[in-house]
């Protein structure tokens, strides 16, 4: 299924309003953040939890959809696209100047990655410092969602699948935005 562009801009406009009322998803993230016992046989028991920016959180990024992606090789490269998307919007690719040089380019790709996986971050602090420093306009972050939309339909992934990667990366863009 592709959405037309004003279906994009109407699905951007309410992650961002999402992301901008964290009260709202406070039940949801404590719940998610509470793992399941292991005898209760719920969908929780497989995903993965991650620590990061000092919250627990769940990945809802599924098995099927890590499979879909093409494993974890496979979402690297969709890092590496959604990342390449985001610099061909000249407000972000000034703001990603501190991510230039390949090894930065590849923390960042990296953290987003883990991120996006639930995975323990493997990136170094001051990589994490410099997206706290990006100080993300809410016109910026809504070309972040653009961006990601763009590689979504690129990789002909499904409307859910995008919308559970957007999730997934949703600590990193709460951290990095300054409104």
């Amino acid at each position: 299924m592709r959405l037309s562009r004003s279906s994009t801009v109407v699905l951007s406009a309410a992650l961002l309003l999402a992301a901008s009322l964290p009260s709202a998803f406070a039940a949801d993230a404590d719940a998610a953040a509470t793992p399941a016992s292991p005898s209760t046989g719920s969908e929780t028991d497989d995903a993965p939890t991650i620590e990061i920016f000092g919250k627990r959180r769940t990945s809802p990024i599924t098995p099927e959809l890590l499979q879909r992606l093409g494993g974890i090789e496979g979402a690297r490269e969709w890092v590496g696209m959604m990342t390449d998307n985001m610099r061909l919007s000249y407000p972000l690719r000034q703001k990603l100047l501190r991510f230039q040089t390949p090894e930065q380019r590849a923390d960042l790709d990296q953290l987003l990655l883990d991120t996006m996986l639930g995975m323990p971050l493997d990136v170094q602090k001051s990589t994490v410092e410099k997206v706290e420093r990006l100080e993300l306009t809410e016109e910026e972050f809504n070309m972040i969602t653009e961006a990601v939309m763009e590689t979504c339909d690129e990789s002909s992934l499904s409307f859910r699948d995008c919308n559970r990667i957007l999730a997934s990366i949703r600590p990193v863009g709460l951290y990095a935005r300054g409104f």
